[in-house]
């Protein structure tokens, strides 16, 4: 091959190296931050679903506080509960409401999951692509 070649070929591996691979590590990471929501979501569902079951009894709970403090509960004549709809702000919702809230986070949670998911279909298959096309040029050009 010329050198020409060569010297395209490695400038395109330099730039799969340092910034495709890049690009996927922080869609990968990303990704990952937006299934832990979205499995946050559907346990908050799961629980409300569970302490809705049992509303008009008693029911021992237990729940972390932070940084690995746990605190056990009693929960008498549930109706409610208190859900963070985000920046901090919180609000008192009947078990219905707050279940259809979670549907409606876990569902656009789930879009951005998708989409995420086709870009990183898209940047891992972009590089072979393009070095494909351009060894097939070169070697079109060669034959010339």
């Amino acid at each position: 091959m010329k050198k020409s070649i060569i010297e395209k070929i490695s400038s395109y591996e330099n730039f799969i190296e340092d910034k495709l691979k890049k690009d996927l590590r922080d869609l990968e990471e990303l990704l990952s931050k937006k299934n832990e929501q979205h499995k946050l979501w559907q346990d908050l569902k799961n629980f409300i679903q569970h302490v809705n079951e049992f509303k008009n009894e008693e029911l021992n709970t237990t729940f972390e506080l932070g940084l690995g403090i746990f605190l056990g509960a009693k929960i008498e004549n549930a109706e409610t509960v208190i859900v963070n709809i985000g920046c901090d702000c919180y609000l008192d919702m009947y078990f219905d409401e707050a279940v259809k809230y979670a549907d409606i986070r876990m569902k656009y949670l789930k879009k951005e999951i998708d989409f995420l998911r086709q870009q990183a279909e898209l940047n891992g298959f972009a590089p072979s692509v393009t070095i494909s096309l351009f060894l097939d040029n070169a070697q079109t050009n060669d034959s010339r």
